[in-house]
């Protein structure tokens, strides 16, 4: 990994915890001084019980950014990755209208060793306030990928705490991940995790467990929580509801489809899917069909 228009680090040390993953940020401020409306602030600190420990140095560049190595991903937005002898090298990109005071791309580079457990994040030393590229682009990236090398999987899903049964609830954007947790909200023992992206890992005993993840798009249900994952749900809108637990085969489809799979390597590859397999044929998939009434809550109860 070259360290060519790199800025010299200074010895802040940030440890953030995400599906009992530690990662030790080592870099030029602060995680807490990013603009992140206080979601990161949940994940801070070191898991009880780490599965993984992880270490990135978070750096700035003057110089313009050129990933190095061959082109192998590309999947068409927000970032490409590239392959070198030691290293991945992602290039990672993001415009951000969304911020009043921020409409310029912001590009950063992320390097990757083979295990991924390894990294370094350069930056362009455009604004301090582009240290957020750290939360939006490079740390998903890390968690969705390393969590592969110990049995897990990122999906597309929202997930909830229904007391103390875990429920994730997959679909594309627009299929009702957010207004299943609406018709939850307020039932008693019910804690909703995060609103788009659930972790799926396994405890101690190998029983499988979803975890509340920092991403979403709303900061108020990023929770850093865990439960026993007792059902995936597959969403498909309806005039009438009911609801039917599919076979393994079609369960790991219909799973695929939500998974954030790496691609862009064979030997990850393999081992998301023997993952996949092992989710779907340890926790009962189920698919939904519904429509917006309170009255799905007890369909699905029906099935824990």
């Amino acid at each position: 990994m070259k360290e060519k228009g790199v800025m010299s680090r200074n010895s802040v040390i940030t440890n953030i915890s995400i599906a009992d993953m530690v990662i030790e940020v080592q870099g030029h401020c602060s995680v807490l001084d990013l603009p992140l409306d206080g979601v990161l602030d949940r994940f801070l600190g070191v898991s009880p019980k780490p599965v993984r420990r992880l270490f990135m140095e978070w750096q700035r560049s003057d110089e313009e950014l050129q990933p190095e190595g061959e082109l192998v991903y590309d999947p068409g937005a927000v970032w490409r990755m590239y392959a070198s002898n030691d290293s991945w090298c992602a290039e990672i990109t993001y415009a951000l209208d969304h911020r009043a005071t921020m409409s310029k791309e912001v590009n950063c580079l992320l390097y990757a060793n083979p295990e991924w457990d390894a990294f370094r994040l350069v930056e362009r030393n455009i604004t301090q306030a582009d240290g957020d590229m750290f939360f939006l682009g490079a740390c998903e990236l890390i968690v969705r990928t390393s969590i592969v090398m110990v049995g897990g999987l990122m999906l597309h899903a929202s997930p909830l705490d229904d007391n103390g049964r875990g429920i994730a609830f997959c679909g594309p954007s627009g299929m009702g991940k957010s207004t299943q947790l609406r018709l939850w909200e307020g039932e008693k023992g019910v804690l909703a995790m995060s609103d788009d992206r659930v972790v799926v890992g396994s405890d101690e005993n190998g029983r499988k467990v979803c975890y509340g993840t920092p991403w979403g798009s709303k900061p108020e249900i990023a929770l850093n929580a865990s439960a026993p994952l007792n059902a995936l749900v597959i969403l498909e809108q309806s005039s009438a509801n009911g609801i039917t637990e599919l076979s393994s085969p079609t369960a790991a489809t219909r799973v695929t489809c939500r998974a954030f799979l790496p691609f862009w390597d064979k030997g990850l590859m393999k081992m998301a899917f023997k993952n996949l397999n092992e989710i779907v044929n340890n926790v009962p998939v189920y698919l939904l069909r519904f429509r917006e009434e309170p009255s799905v809550v007890d369909i699905v109860r029906s099935v824990l």
